[in-house]
């Protein structure tokens, strides 16, 4: 029974050894790293292409839902309009680190044994600059002591072996990264109006878009937009728009500005802006024995600096809003209302409303503009892939400088007296860029009184 239970032990191991090595002949198979980086670039493209997410603005998000039946589905299937954090982004990214895990170890083996490996004469028997001729001996003297052989051995460069490795250590640890954010990462988003303020739960956010494996995100102090700064070009195309924040810390409130393009830390998540802003418009409306109703209406851009907004209030009363804002961004002087009846077809009020202003609509109905804040949408993002990112392409970067600037290049001077003569091998060979160093090698030659 021993003996039976000790064959299937190793006959287990057996198995186990085989498929591990069938498995690591299939990640390192052409045809499967091909398959990674082509699914990777087409990832990176859609990404790049389409809206995601926590990133693009409302408007383009509508667009592409509304881009036809088929985008739509497939957008749909594959949860294109949220690539990095899809199941099947984090499958590719799990099978490239895979295959790069296996690579990544290989060469650092290898480089370990080339680092420690001393040099000998024989190595460079077969170097591609290699020659051997005779010549007089130079030390006649001492010829009828026949001393030994003279070797001459000497590597340069040997940082050069590490260009590699670091290089895919660095496109490992980007695999890696982008595994951490399919799986850990959350976008968030919030359309905030000037002085609210964000208390620091998850469901304060207007929405959320949380990895398969990531808690909501959540600050973990409140936030208040304190003022909106949005600044236009002479054609009324948007050219800024800032947001002044302020963190209410245990040291006391601090101030933060955010704009497009440049990302604020704060406690519990990355903060940004986009494009998403424009005034709003704090109205009531009061109908004779009912409760007053109060809403903050947020208007839209038309692209040229004027803002809109049309919805109803009650059964068949729509209202039209429309106000204009400035090059330079400050808050719109009046707002221009239209109140309509649809059901008897009628306008009930049209003209401008400064903020306070309030207009009877008869029937004890009564219209008023309380004031004309700016919104803006705030993003936020937790994303525990950025640091491992980052590190990743500093190690890529630093592999590709060493491969183009530091080559190893071992060189090798033998000479045998014979007699009166001597035999002179001398050969050199270059890790990579070999045509290079031709002229090098037909230096040494002719300092040692051979010809190439």
């Amino acid at each position: 029974m021993r003996v039976l239970a000790k064959h299937q032990s190793v006959s287990d191991r057996f198995s186990l050894g085989a498929t591990l090595r069938a498995v690591k002949r299939l990640l390192l198979r052409r045809s499967v790293i091909t398959f990674e980086i082509v699914g990777l670039t087409l990832a990176g493209i859609v990404g790049a292409s389409l809206p995601q997410l926590g990133i693009a603005s409302g408007e383009d998000m509508v667009r592409l839902y509304q881009s036809g039946p088929v985008l739509s589905a497939l957008v749909e299937l594959l949860s294109l309009d949220d690539v990095f954090q899809s199941p099947w982004f984090l499958g590719l990214t799990l099978l490239t680190a895979a295959s790069l895990t296996i690579v990544v170890v290989e060469q650092f083996r290898r480089l370990g044994r080339a680092w420690s490996q001393p040099l000998t004469s024989a190595d460079l028997h077969d170097a591609p600059y290699r020659i051997e001729f005779e010549r007089v001996r130079r030390d006649c003297a001492a010829a009828a002591d026949q001393p030994a052989e003279h070797v001459e051995m000497r590597s340069t460069g040997r940082l050069g072996l590490a260009g590699s490795p670091l290089f895919h250590a660095g496109l490992l640890l980007i695999m890696a990264a982008g595994a951490l954010r399919a799986l850990f990462g959350v976008n968030a988003m919030v359309d905030l109006l000037e002085g609210e303020t964000l208390p620091p739960v998850a469901e304060a956010w207007g929405a959320q878009w949380p990895a398969a494996a990531a808690n909501p995100l959540r600050l973990d102090v409140p936030l208040t937009l304190e003022s909106v700064t949005v600044k236009r070009y002479a054609s009324g195309a948007l050219r800024d728009v800032r947001a002044v924040l302020s963190l209410d810390t245990e040291d006391g409130a601090v101030r933060k500005t955010v704009a497009i393009n440049h990302e604020v830390q704060a406690p519990g998540g990355r903060l940004f802006l986009g494009a998403d802003v424009g005034p709003t418009a704090l109205i009531e409306w009061q109908q004779s024995g009912a409760e007053p109703l109060r809403e903050a209406v947020m208007l839209r851009s038309l692209g040229t600096g004027t803002y809109q907004k049309a919805f109803y209030l009650e059964g068949y009363i729509k209202v039209f809003l429309r106000a204009d804002v400035d090059l330079d961004g400050n808050h719109p002087d009046f707002l221009d209302v239209r109140i309509v009846d649809n059901e008897r077809r009628a306008l009930l009020f049209g003209g401008p409303l400064r903020a306070g202003d309030s207009v009877s609509l008869g029937d004890g109905r009564t219209f008023t503009l309380h004031g004309l804040p700016f919104w803006t949408r705030l993003r936020a993002s937790r994303d525990p892939s950025l640091w491992p990112a980052y590190l990743g392409f500093a190690l890529a970067l630093l592999g590709i400088a060493i491969l183009y600037t530091v080559v190893k290049v071992d060189t090798c001077v033998v000479i045998t007296p014979e007699g009166d003569r001597e035999r002179v091998f001398v050969a050199l060979r270059a890790q990579r860029f070999a045509p290079m160093y031709r002229e090098r090698f037909e230096r040494m030659v002719r300092a040692q009184g051979g010809t190439v």
